[in-house]
C-alpha cells in the first residue's frame, strides 16, 4: 500500500488543529490503513506555548531518540498499605501517617535502565509527586528529575486523567506510552502499549521476556505506530 502523506504549509495548522485531524483520520480509516498514513506535521508547524494543548516539558532531549513514556503505579510498581508475601524487591515509606508498601515489577528497573540508552525515557504519572517520587528514587533513580512526571503535568477530560504526548514536542511517529489501564487507549490509540496490570505477584515476567523486544524494535524503526499496532494490549 502507498503511504498517504498529508502535507501542510507552515502556519496553517497549529498542534490543536493536528491533533483534530489525527482523530478523525483515526475514525475515518480501519487501522491497516492508518498504520500507513503520515503527517508530516513537525516540518511544517512552529511549536510554542500559544498551540501546544499543554505545557510542554522544558527537558533538552536528544533528538537521535525517541521518547519512551512509562506510567507508574501497576505498571511499574504495586502499591498497598498492606504488606504483600512474595520475594520481591520492595520498600516501605510513611506518607501523611500512613505507611505504603510498593513493590516493583520483576526486572523493571533492569529493563528501564537498558531502555533509557535507546530512548528518551520518562516515568509519568497520575499520582502525586509527595507520592511518586520517593518510588522513583528508590526503584528508578537513574531517571532523571526532570524525567519524572506527576499528576500536575496531567491533563483532564470527560472526568478522565490522561498524560498528553504532545507536551514532549516530538512527531507522533517517534512517541510511545506503556500503561496497564485500557481507559486511557482512547487518548492515544495508535501510540498506547497496554500491558497487564502488576498484582505484586513473583511469577510476572512482562518485563523479563516480552515487552523488551518490541520496544528494543520500536528504537530501531522510523515510525512506532506499525509496531505498536502489532502488540497495543501485551499479554502473560
Amino acid at each position: 500500500m502507498n503511504q498517504l502523506d498529508f502535507h501542510f504549509s507552515k502556519g496553517k495548522l497549529n498542534l490543536f488543529q493536528f491533533q483534530i485531524l489525527e482523530i478523525l483520520l483515526y475514525k475515518m480509516f480501519d487501522q491497516t490503513v492508518m498504520t500507513h498514513i503520515c503527517i508530516p506535521f513537525t516540518h511544517d508547524i512552529t511549536l510554542t506555548s500559544d498551540n501546544l494543548m499543554c505545557p510542554a516539558t522544558t527537558v533538552h532531549l536528544n533528538t537521535a531518540k525517541k521518547v519512551l513514556v512509562f506510567d507508574m503505579d501497576e505498571t511499574l510498581t504495586h502499591s498497598s498499605y498492606q504488606p504483600i508475601e512474595n520475594h520481591l524487591n520492595s520498600m516501605v515509606f510513611n506518607l501523611n501517617g500512613i505507611n505504603i508498601y510498593v513493590y516493583e515489577r520483576p526486572n523493571a528497573s533492569n529493563l528501564l535502565y537498558k531502555l533509557q540508552k535507546m530512548f528518551n525515557l520518562f516515568i509519568f504519572t497520575a499520582g502525586n509527586k509527595e507520592y511518586a517520587d520517593p518510588i522513583i528514587s528508590n526503584f528508578f533513580s537513574f531517571v532523571p528529575e526532570d524525567h519524572r512526571l506527576f499528576r500536575d503535568s496531567c491533563r483532564k477530560e470527560n472526568n478522565k486523567i490522561y498524560k498528553d504526548l504532545y507536551k514532549f514536542r516530538r512527531p507522533m511517529n517517534e512517541v510511545i506510552i506503556v500503561e496497564d489501564c485500557l481507559d486511557v487507549i482512547g487518548f492515544f490509540p495508535r501510540n498506547t502499549i497496554i500491558i497487564p496490570s502488576f498484582q505484586a505477584t513473583d511469577d510476572d515476567n512482562i518485563f523479563g521476556e516480552i515487552l523488551g523486544p518490541i520496544l528494543e524494535k520500536c528504537s530501531k524503526e522510523d515510525d512506532v505506530r506499525p509496531i505498536i499496532a502489532q502488540n497495543r494490549i501485551v499479554t502473560f
